[in-house]
């Protein structure tokens, strides 16, 4: 597969959660939502764009990677989970840690179509 593909790729599905984390935290801080770890936030970002870079670092100093049909497959598999928590949690879902004081906890996965 190409690698630039592939981190292009990744990078389209992270700016898009992070749109979706962006609209829900908006409609999260209307509820009166209290956030948790607010000082740690930029170092989940930084750890984040390292990723990244680390992955194009490591492409220019040993090439092509040349991985196993099953590691991909195994990424999809794992992406395919992520969009599921995600679209469970619905407006709940964040980037960040949120919590509206009062609210049950989200117990069970409840997917609305």
């Amino acid at each position: 597969m190409n690698f630039w593909f592939y981190i292009s790729f990744l990078v389209v599905i992270r700016l898009g959660e992070l749109v979706i984390s962006q609209r829900n935290e908006h409609w999260l801080l209307e509820q009166g939502t209290v956030e948790y770890g607010k000082s740690h936030y930029r170092f989940i970002v930084i750890l984040h764009i390292c990723f990244f870079l680390a992955m194009i670092v490591e492409y220019f100093l040993r090439g092509e990677p040349r991985g196993s049909m099953l590691l991909f497959e195994l990424f999809l598999l794992l992406l395919a989970v992520k969009i599921w928590i995600i679209r469970s949690l619905g407006r709940y879902w964040n980037t960040r840690i949120y919590r509206i004081p009062n609210t049950p906890l989200v117990k069970k996965a409840l997917i609305n179509t």
